[in-house]
């Protein structure tokens, strides 16, 4: 998992289709999990695999990529109630940012500010990127679904060049 937030939040926050569940269908999830497959910690099944025991038939582990803050409110009160185990991974480098992540920034630029991503030469890269999907950046603002696809585009970046960019396109933008 990565989020378990409401639906209108994902929308608002420009979230991808994949990397959320809502909290209803976390709780669903949940339920179906308990009833097919034993739960295990993470850290249990890595000591099993390094001391080769076998695992229990159909063994899950729980995990969270990311670490953000829905994971403590919205997952971690839903595994309490159900007494499931699971393991949250943090970015260390944003851990304690104000800033979201590259693709919740991009957005934030794409619905905030659609005079700028239309015009401005400097985001010209993006107009590029975003002329490949049906319907281009006008759809990306519209449609999850084409934003999911201009953010995997942008992953043709490197990390450093990418978020100079958007950097520099927030400046812009405001």
């Amino acid at each position: 998992f990565h989020r378990v937030i409401p639906h209108a939040q994902a929308i608002a926050e420009g979230e991808e289709p994949w990397r959320y569940v809502t909290p209803g269908t976390f709780a669903r999830h949940l339920d179906w999990i308990r009833e097919c497959m034993p739960v295990i910690r993470l850290k249990d099944w890595c000591n099993k695999a390094a001391a080769q025991e076998p695992l229990p038939a159909k063994a899950c582990a729980i995990t969270f990529d990311d670490g953000l803050r829905d994971n403590l409110g919205n997952a971690l009160l839903a595994l309490d109630a159900e007494r499931i185990p699971a393991t949250i991974f943090v970015v260390s480098g944003l851990a304690g940012a104000r800033c979201p992540f590259w693709p919740n920034r991009l957005a934030r630029l794409l619905n905030e500010y659609p005079e700028a991503v239309a015009r401005d030469p400097g985001l010209a890269w993006l107009r590029e990127l975003a002329a490949e999907i049906e319907g281009g950046i006008d759809a990306t603002r519209k449609d999850p679904d084409a934003r999911a696809r201009l953010i995997a585009a942008c992953k043709q970046y490197p990390d450093e060049l990418l978020l100079a960019r958007l950097e520099e396109a927030e400046q812009v933008a405001q």
